[in-house]
């Protein structure tokens, strides 16, 4: 300023002055310019600020998304790993559920059809026994008829004759004072021994099929002494799948009544085929064999050829 007041004249010095208050209101001008701008740079700085916040928080957000994606995929896979584990388990366990049916099945068929074999043959050796007794008795009446002829001729012509009566064998029995015989003439096969199952309809304990138990259980240890429930032949003897090891006496005619035993589960037998036994005679030995839950005897009889109750006749 001082130097434009030197330099010229009032005039003059009024256009400098002027000159400089117009250079002070520009530059005034582009200061405010200036802050104006610096103020939209500072809001740009931190909506950008804001701006890269946020995007650093959405990228940490969908990385925790990803995490938890990759987490639920692990667990679905881990859950359907499991469900395809438990669907072949249980598969698995029906086939070996239908497996053990079919085999149940098959042991109940031998089953029923072992004893509608020896039904069968009991009757057939029951109905050829009779009418071998019912030809023998017509020989004997011819025999006695023929023999009283005789006897009359001989009478009438002056002889003497001799009257013989025929002797009958009668076995003795082998029962003790302490086996009781029954009525029907059997005894019991190891006297004492608690009857642990009875005969008739139950649940098999093996096959779980409700049937028919077609004897009379005895309990008592492997290796205990099973005795003839009456004096007898030794018709069979064998293993079969379901009765194990199986023996079978005919004792003929018990009280006028034909019986025939059968002892099952044995561990060893102790008598032949064909041979004789007393009454009260050891004929094998308590065991578990064919299907058993432990050792036990299954005794069976047969009336007149027909399976009855075993606790009828002892």
């Amino acid at each position: 300023m001082a130097i434009l007041v030197q330099q010229g004249s009032a005039s003059g010095l009024q256009t400098r002055i002027q000159l400089s208050t117009t250079m002070m209101e520009t530059n005034a001008a582009q200061l405010d310019r200036l802050n104006e701008l610096q103020a939209r740079l500072e809001q740009a700085k931190a909506t950008q600020a804001a701006a890269t916040a946020k995007v650093a928080a959405d990228r940490a957000a969908a990385a925790q998304v990803v995490v938890s994606l990759n987490t639920l995929q692990a667990a679905q896979s881990d859950q359907q790993a499991k469900l395809a584990a438990a669907v072949a388990a249980n598969q698995s366990a029906q086939t070996a559920a239908q497996t053990e049916v079919a085999k149940d099945t098959q042991a109940y068929q031998g089953l029923s059809s072992e004893r509608d074999k020896v039904n069968a043959d009991i009757a057939a050796r029951d109905e050829a026994a009779r009418k071998a007794a019912a030809a023998q008795a017509e020989a004997d009446r011819k025999a006695r008829e023929a023999a009283a002829a005789r006897a009359a001729a001989s009478t009438g012509s002056g002889g003497s004759g001799s009257n013989a009566s025929a002797g009958s064998k009668t076995g003795s029995s082998g029962a003790t004072s302490s086996n009781k015989v029954s009525s029907a003439g059997l005894a019991s096969p190891i006297p004492g021994a608690p009857i642990t199952s009875s005969y008739g309809m139950r649940v098999h304990p093996i096959t779980g099929v409700y049937k028919l138990h077609d004897g009379t259980d005895f309990g008592a240890g492997c290796g205990t002494p099973i005795r003839a429930a009456a004096s007898g032949r030794v018709t069979q003897r064998y293993y079969n799948a379901g009765y194990g090891n199986r023996l079978f006496l005919d004792h003929g005619s018990l009280n006028g009544t034909r019986t025939v035993t059968s002892y099952n589960h044995l561990s060893s037998y102790a008598v032949s085929v064909g041979q004789w036994v007393n009454q009260g005679q050891v004929i094998g030995y308590v065991g578990s064999t064919g299907y058993a839950t432990g050792c036990h005897l299954h005794f069976m009889v047969w009336r007149n050829g027909t399976m009855v109750n075993p606790a009828t006749a002892l």
